[in-house]
């Protein structure tokens, strides 16, 4: 759920999360971070040091190669995949080594979980999957492809000249009467926002989770479920839906706890938009092509270059079925049919990938979306990531803990709140 707004302790923990980074405004390689403050606060607390948080949450995927899969053309498939298998062979190598250790709790060996010579034997026990169904978990590449940048106090600042606001030049007769021309910067700023979700384990399931054969770290699983929850909250959030989870999403304000995501900061524009909407009926690509090529003119025009495109899964659709007409196919036994990847090329911009989002809005009518971005205007700003705390215990022996986030979402291309260079289509029929 949605939290607060940062208060001196946050500010405090953000602080010394970045320690010499300062505010220096450049992405950062946040995974990385993360593993490294991790291995901090393992080793401080080993040698008995306390600590301001139990301990930082890692990813279990690094989210750049996400980013890397969609934006680098010279990233293959085959490679991402590669490096997906060997980041999961990690993770499961460290749940095993959780589950070892587990069974040695409780003095069981692996060696003495056998199964019987057949089934007919009284011997056979049951014994339970290893593996959880987790039908929680989703694909989060809005998150991955925004960058990161640090941000040690509760306000984020950032300044911004606007396209006519760089002073003036003219031409003028051989002895001019000179007269300066000024800039007019602005300066922005956004607050903080934090996020959380809290859970609990009793010490009876605790206890009974380590003991079963195979053996569950409940607090474990609550917390990969929770840190979960806790992320797609943010990409609903960034997106600009509703913030509580649902199967048919709406595009929503911020509350008053919550950062404006895409949608809304984008169309805070009103005077000047660089998106379009699509007038009635609009739901074939050859109707979606001149809109998007308009949009991308604008923002070309106001100095931004449009390197990834985000839409929802029917309007995807839409520019699949629409491209299928061009695309023929020989005749064998064995052919793939469709197309997989959608990477459209646009004046200027040259290829442009476009990433369907399961968050974003398909309801039958003119819901359809299609967001065209320049990522290098559109930043997180982070106090601090994903933080696991484990809080005081209670009058009775349950385990409680929580998990937060502190970060704003800005654009830069921005200069005065209602001015988003950003583009897109709106309001496409699906």
């Amino acid at each position: 759920m949605a939290g607060r707004h940062a208060t001196k302790e946050d500010v405090a923990l953000g602080q010394a999360f970045w320690g010499n980074l300062g505010n220096a405004q450049t992405d950062v390689n946040l995974y990385e971070i993360k593993k490294s403050m991790a291995k901090s606060i393992a080793q401080a607390q080993a040698n008995g040091l306390q600590t301001a948080v139990s301990g930082v949450v890692v990813d279990a995927i690094d989210p750049n190669l996400i980013k890397k899969a969609i934006l680098d053309p010279g990233y293959s498939m085959s490679r991402f995949t590669n490096d997906i298998e060997a980041a999961k062979g990690k993770y499961v190598d460290g749940l095993n080594e959780i589950r070892k250790a587990s069974l040695s709790k409780v003095g069981v060996s692996e060696d003495e979980i056998k199964k019987a010579a057949d089934s007919s034997s009284n011997l056979m026990h049951s014994i339970y999957d290893q593996q959880i169904s987790s039908l929680f978990m989703r694909p989060l590449p809005v998150q991955a492809l925004i960058g990161k940048e640090p941000n040690p106090g509760a306000i984020a600042l950032w300044d911004a000249i606007p396209a006519g606001g760089a002073g003036s030049a003219a031409f003028g007769p051989e002895s001019p009467n000179l007269v300066e021309s000024d800039m007019d910067p602005k300066r922005r700023s956004a607050d903080i926002k934090i996020a959380w979700t809290t859970a609990a384990v009793t010490q009876f399931a605790q206890y009974a989770g380590m003991a079963q054969v195979p053996a569950r770290d409940l607090m474990s699983i609550e917390l990969l479920a929770h840190t979960e929850m806790l992320k797609q909250l943010r990409e609903r959030r960034t997106l600009g839906v509703t913030s509580s989870y649902s199967a048919d999403p709406v595009f929503a304000s911020a509350g008053q706890y919550e950062y404006p995501g895409l949608y809304e900061l984008i169309h805070n524009n009103t005077d000047d938009p660089n998106y379009e909407t699509a007038d009635a009926g609009v739901d074939t690509w050859d109707e979606l092509k001149p809109l998007i090529k308009d949009s991308n003119r604008k923002m070309m025009r106001d100095g931004l270059v449009p390197n990834v495109a985000i839409c929802d899964y029917s309007t995807y659709n839409i520019i699949t079925i629409g491209m299928e007409e061009y695309v023929r196919y020989q005749q064998k036994s064995d052919q793939d049919y469709g197309i997989e990847n959608i990477i459209i090329n646009l004046p200027g911009a040259g290829k442009v990938p476009v990433v369907p989002s399961i968050y974003l809005p398909t309801t039958t009518g003119a819901n359809g979306s299609f967001f065209l971005l320049d990522l290098n205007y559109l930043k997180y700003r982070v106090l601090y990531p994903e933080v696991f705390t484990e809080l005081a215990p209670s009058t009775n022996p349950t385990k409680r803990f929580t998990i937060s986030f502190a970060e704003t979402l800005i654009d830069k291309s921005d200069v005065d709140g209602t001015s988003s260079l950003q583009g897109g289509v709106f309001g496409i029929t699906v």
